[in-house]
């Protein structure tokens, strides 16, 4: 068990070493963007309807909070809520691109603007709770106003509304959760701890060094 330990920590420390390079860390990126995008996109296809209005967010907006957390970049919930829709294509999700591209990107950009906010991180539970809360209701938002500009309005009651909107909420806090528990699960497990740590060390020495 401690050789198979040693072995993950020795090629963790590799991929450490590897990420410090710019252009690394880009394609990095790139890849973690299209590949959140994908799971995403396949969590919102294939998740079980219990029929329960926004009950889907515990597997789509989950992906989507585990992504932005992971990536940690500038606009990277944006990019993978636009992601979504692109994959949404081969995957046959419902509504057209142009819609899906409002639709998820508004999530993902909510999550962005979460992130910038002061306190606010996206791989803590406080920012995970508000995150997940902000892109659900926004979604939401977007369902609503769309609706309102067509010729469905009348079948819209607004106690309805009311209590979709609480489900929408409801279900948005519990992705955040989902999603911050994901991402700290993954933190402790005892390799990437310490390649982590061998980040820090690195860091920290090159400063000195400075």
């Amino acid at each position: 068990m401690n050789t198979v330990q040693a072995t993950a920590t020795r090629r963790m420390g590799a991929i450490s070493g590897l990420l410090r390079h710019r252009w690394a860390r880009i394609g990095l990126q790139v890849l973690l963007v299209v590949g959140f995008s994908a799971l995403t996109a396949a969590a919102k296809k294939l998740h079980p309807s219990v029929g329960i209005p926004g009950s889907s967010a515990l597997y789509w907006l989950t992906a989507l909070v585990v992504g932005r957390s992971v990536t940690r970049s500038t606009g990277a919930g944006t990019l993978i809520g636009i992601g979504v829709a692109l994959w949404g294509v081969p995957f046959g999700l419902e509504n057209s691109l142009p819609y899906n591209v409002g639709l998820y990107g508004i999530s993902g950009l909510a999550l962005d603007t979460v992130a910038r906010l002061p306190r606010m991180d996206i791989g803590g539970p406080l920012g995970a709770i508000v995150g997940g809360l902000a892109a659900h209701m926004v979604k939401y938002g977007f369902i609503v106003g769309a609706t309102m500009v067509s010729s469905l309005t009348r079948h819209f009651l607004v106690v309805g509304l009311v209590n979709s909107a609480l489900l929408h909420a409801g279900f948005g806090i519990a992705a955040g959760i989902l999603g911050w528990a994901i991402v700290r699960g993954v933190q402790l497990i005892p390799p990437w701890r310490k390649g982590q740590q061998s980040v820090t060390d690195k860091g920290s020495s090159s400063s000195c060094a400075a």
